[in-house]
C-alpha cells in the first residue's frame, strides 16, 4: 500500500472514529451498550457460532489473525468461543485504535502493519479473518497483494472468513459479490455461505430488536453483507 493509499484509508478511520469515538456508546452505533451495537454484536456472534457448529470448528488451538482489527472486538468475541488469547494476532494501520485495543486485553499480540506485508511467516496461522476491510480499499492492486498475504501466511487446510458488503455505499465503499471474492483465492474452496445483517436492523433496533433475529431466521432476503467461510487446499503451500 503507497503512503498516498495508506494516508486516505487513516483518515477515513480518523473521521469516523472523531463522528463516532470508541468509548461514547451514545453516539458510536457500533459499541456494545448501543441499541444498535448490541444487536449487531449479537447478529455477528450468531454468525460465527453457526458457521464454527456447522463445520465442527474448535479454536481452542488455532492460531488466529484479524487483519484490519481495529479496536480488536472481534478477536475478543473468539476469546469467548474458547480460543486462546495469547494465540490472536490483529494487525491494522492505525495506531490509535490498536492502543485502545490493547487496553481491552494485553494477553492478544496486536500489531500496526503497513498495508501490505503482514508481519507474519507462510503457513503460520490456521485461520485468518477480515471484516469490512477489502470494501475500504479502492485499488484492485492493494486488494489483491493483501488477499495473498493473507492466503500466504494461512497453513494447508486453514480457514479464511469473509464478512463484507455485497453493494457498493457511495464512492467510499465497495461491495462484493461471492465470485468476485472467490477470485481473490484460487488457492482456497468455498466452504460456507449466507448473508448477514439485514438493513431492518436499523428500522427495529429501537422498540423492536426482539423481532430481528426471528426474521433473520426465516429469511435472509435485505442483507447488506455476506459472510463467507474458505479453506485453503492441502496441496498449496
Amino acid at each position: 500500500m503507497s503512503q498516498e493509499e495508506r494516508q486516505r484509508a487513516k483518515s477515513l478511520y480518523v473521521e469516523r472514529d472523531h463522528r463516532m469515538p470508541a468509548e461514547d456508546w451514545r453516539n458510536n452505533i457500533y459499541h456494545l451498550r448501543h441499541p444498535l451495537g448490541q444487536l449487531f454484536r449479537f447478529h455477528n456472534t450468531y454468525v460465527v457460532t453457526e458457521a464454527f457448529n456447522t463445520l465442527s470448528i474448535d479454536l481452542k488451538d488455532k492460531r488466529i489473525l484479524d487483519v484490519g482489527c481495529g479496536y480488536g472486538h472481534w478477536l475478543r468475541t473468539l476469546i469467548e468461543l474458547d480460543a486462546d488469547p495469547q494465540n490472536l494476532i490483529g494487525v491494522d494501520i492505525a495506531p490509535h485504535r490498536l492502543k485502545y485495543a490493547t487496553s481491552k486485553n494485553e494477553m492478544i499480540n496486536f500489531v500496526e502493519f503497513d498495508g501490505a506485508d503482514l508481519p507474519l511467516s507462510s503457513g503460520s496461522v490456521d485461520m485468518v479473518l477480515q471484516v469490512v476491510v477489502f470494501s475500504s480499499i479502492l485499488t484492485d492492486r492493494v486488494r489483491i497483494k493483501l488477499a495473498q498475504e493473507m492466503v500466504r501466511v494461512l497453513r494447508p487446510g486453514g480457514y479464511l472468513l469473509w464478512l463484507d458488503h455485497k453493494a457498493n455505499h457511495g464512492d467510499k465503499l465497495l461491495g462484493f459479490k461471492d465470485e468476485n471474492v472467490q477470485k481473490f483465492w484460487p488457492e482456497c474452496e468455498l466452504i460456507y455461505k449466507v448473508h448477514a445483517h439485514p438493513r431492518y436492523f436499523r428500522y427495529l433496533f429501537r422498540r423492536f430488536s426482539w423481532l430481528a433475529h426471528p426474521l433473520y431466521s426465516l429469511s435472509s432476503i435485505g442483507c447488506d453483507s455476506l459472510f463467507l467461510v474458505f479453506v485453503k487446499k492441502e496441496d498449496v503451500k
